[in-house]
């Protein structure tokens, strides 16, 4: 009897010593300069997929170059509700944008919003 249990703790122990929690990988935040088109300080609209995902790894699925995605490559952060497509070298920003803009554009009236390029 007591070999059962010295069995039973023994398996029951080494698994959970064999047991991990499962890290998330954390974002900086995202600052977006509007007129210059840099995202902190070093993503630009034609940087590739490997850059942005080493710069923000907490994205939700991504896209690699020569699928046959609607869109093309590209790295997609759902939560943020900011996209960025790298064969067509552009960033898409939603509404529900999570970070910080150099102008705050989002919710502003048209009126109000000058920008020249």
């Amino acid at each position: 009897m007591q070999k059962i249990i010295t069995v039973l703790s023994a398996i029951f122990l080494f698994t959970a010593a064999s047991a991990q929690l499962k890290t998330t990988p954390i974002c900086p935040a995202f600052n977006v300069d509007i007129l210059d088109g840099i995202i902190n300080g070093t993503i630009v609209p034609n940087s590739t997929v490997g850059q942005i995902k080493t710069k923000f790894p907490c994205f939700t699925s991504f896209e690699e170059e020569g699928t046959s995605a609607k869109c093309g490559a590209g790295v997609f952060y759902k939560d943020k509700d900011i996209y960025f497509y790298t064969t067509r070298d552009y960033i898409e920003i939603g509404p529900a944008f999570k970070g910080k803009l150099s102008l705050p554009l989002m919710g502003a009236p048209r009126n109000r919003v000058d920008i020249v390029l």
